[in-house]
C-alpha cells in the first residue's frame, strides 16, 4: 500500500488507486528495479490520454513507486534512477548494492547538481552500496563533490561514468581521486564517440594517479581519443604497477606506436590478465610487438584486438603457437582473408590453451572456413565465432559436417557462431 506521504504526491492528479489493494503485490520478491518500469509508467500515462501534465506528473508517479519499493522491498539489490532528484529518494538502510543514475542531455539545466548533492547524502555512511554507475554529459561541479565523497566512503568499490566530458581541470581532479581513494577497485571512464578532440594532459594525470594508487584492479578508459603519447604514458605505468589486473582502452587512437609501447610493457608486467586494445588503429609495428609480448608474458589471459589492422604476420602466428596462457582472443573485424584463415587453422592445431576465439566480421570466405574446420579437433577450444565472413552455404555445410565428425573425438567445442 502507498503510505500517506506517497499517496499525497499523486492525489493532486486525481489518480484512482483502490484503498484495499497493494499497488505492487510482490515487492518483497523484487530484486532488480530497471528502467523498464519508467517505460511502463510512460505507456500508462499515454494510455490515459493525459495532456498538459508535463514531466512533473511522470516524476511524481516514479517517486511514489520508488519510495514504495524502497520501503517494502526486502530483497532489492539493484535500482535504476532515471532523471530523478536524489534529494527526494533515500535508500540508506536497504539491501541495495548497485545503483545506476541517468541524466539525458535534455535535462542538463534541470538541477543535475542538486541530484548529485542528494546522491552524496545517500552514500555518506552507506555500508551496502558497492557499485555506482552514472550516465551523464553534464555533471558540472557535482563531479568534484562526488569524487570527494567517494574518498570517504568505505563500501563502494566499483565506480563508472559514461558520456563524461572531461577537460584539463577535471583530469587533475581525477588524478587526485586516484591518489587519495583506497576503496575503488574498478573504475570506468567513457566519453562520447562523437567527440573528436583530446583532453589536454588526461593521459598524464591518469598515469600519475595510477603510479600512487595501490588498490585499483580494473581500469576502463574509452572514447577519449588517446594517441601514441597516452599509450606510452600508460605503458610506463605497467612497468611498475603490480595491482592492475585488467586494462580496457578500446575505442581510442593509440596507433601502432601506442600499441607497441603497451606491448613492450607486457614483456615485463607480471600482473595484467586482460587487455582491450580494440578500435585503436594498430598496424604491423604494433602487431609485431604484441607477438613478442605473447612469447614472453606469462600472465595475460585475454586479448581484444577487434577492429584494428592485424594481418597475422608470421611473428604473431608463431607466438600464438607458443603461448600457453592466453585463453581468449578477439581478432574480429581486422580484414582477415582466407589466407589468414588457413594460418589460424594451423595455429589452432598446435595451441592447447585457447578457449575462445572471435573471428567475426572478416573475409575468410569458403577456403578459410574449410581450413578452420580443422580447428574443431582442437582439444581446448570451446567458443568459436565465425559470423559474417562470407563463408557461404557451402562453407557452412562443410563446417557443420566437420563439427559432426569432430564430435566423435570428444571435443570441447560447445559454441559455434555462423552467419552467412
Amino acid at each position: 500500500m502507498l503510505s500517506p506521504e506517497e499517496r499525497t504526491l499523486v492525489d493532486n492528479f486525481n489518480i484512482q488507486i483502490p484503498n484495499n489493494q497493494p499497488v505492487l503485490e510482490y515487492t518483497n520478491f523484487i530484486a532488480y528495479f530497471t528502467r523498464d518500469l519508467y517505460n511502463v509508467v510512460r505507456y500508462w500515462i499515454t494510455s490515459r490520454q493525459e495532456t498538459g501534465v508535463g514531466t512533473a506528473f511522470e516524476d511524481l508517479i516514479n517517486y511514489s513507486l520508488i519510495r514504495l519499493l524502497l520501503r517494502t522491498g526486502k530483497n532489492l539489490r539493484y535500482i535504476f534512477l532515471e532523471e530523478l532528484n536524489c534529494n527526494y529518494i533515500v535508500f540508506k538502510n536497504t539491501t541495495i548494492t548497485s545503483l545506476d543514475l541517468y541524466f539525458s542531455d535534455e535535462i542538463r539545466h534541470r538541477n543535475v547538481s542538486k541530484s548529485i548533492e542528494g546522491l552524496i547524502k545517500n552514500i555518506n555512511g552507506n555500508t551496502t552500496l558497492t557499485t555506482l554507475n552514472i550516465i551523464s554529459s553534464f555533471l558540472g561541479e557535482g563531479l568534484k563533490a562526488l569524487t570527494k565523497a567517494l574518498c570517504k566512503n568505505n563500501a563502494i568499490n566499483s565506480f563508472s561514468i559514461h558520456q563524461l566530458r572531461l577537460n584539463k581541470g577535471r583530469g587533475r581532479m581525477l588524478r587526485g581521486f586516484l591518489r587519495k581513494n583506497t576503496t575503488i577497485t574498478s573504475l570506468s571512464l567513457c566519453g562520447s564517440p562523437f567527440e573528436n578532440g583530446t583532453v589536454p594532459e588526461l593521459g598524464k594525470n591518469l598515469a600519475v594517479g595510477l603510479r600512487i594508487n595501490k588498490t585499483l584492479k580494473h581500469l576502463k578508459v574509452q572514447y577519449y581519443n588517446f594517441g601514441s603519447e597516452e599509450g606510452r604514458l600508460l605503458a610506463d605505468v605497467l612497468y611498475t604497477n603490480t595491482t592492475l589486473l585488467s586494462l580496457d582502452i578500446g575505442h581510442n587512437k593509440l596507433g601502432s606506436e601506442g600499441g607497441k609501447a603497451l606491448a613492450d610493457a607486457l614483456c615485463q608486467n607480471a600482473t595484467l590478465t586482460s587487455l582491450n586494445l580494440s578500435h585503436n588503429l594498430i598496424r604491423q609495428q604494433g602487431e609485431q610487438a604484441l607477438a613478442e609480448a605473447l612469447c614472453k608474458n606469462t600472465t595475460l589471459m585475454s586479448l581484444n584486438l577487434h577492429n584494428n589492422f592485424i594481418k597475422l604476420e608470421g611473428a604473431l602466428a608463431d607466438a600464438l603457437c607458443k603461448n600457453t596462457t592466453l585463453i581468449s582472443l578477439n581478432l574480429g573485424r581486422n580484414g582477415l582473408t582466407s589466407k589468414e584463415g588457413q594460418i589460424l587453422a594451423d595455429v589452432l592445431c598446435k595451441n592447447t590453451t585457447l578457449i575462445s576465439l572471435d573471428l567475426s566480421h572478416n573475409n575468410l570466405r569458403l577456403k578459410g572456413g574449410k581450413a578452420l574446420a580443422k580447428a574443431f579437433f582442437n582439444t581446448s577450444l570451446i567458443d568459436l565465432n565465425l559470423e559474417n565472413n562470407n563463408i557461404g552455404f557451402k562453407g557452412e555445410n562443410a563446417l557443420e559436417k566437420a563439427l559432426k565428425d569432430a564430435c566423435h573425438e570428444n571435443i570441447k567445442l560447445t559454441s559455434l557462431k555462423l552467419q552467412v
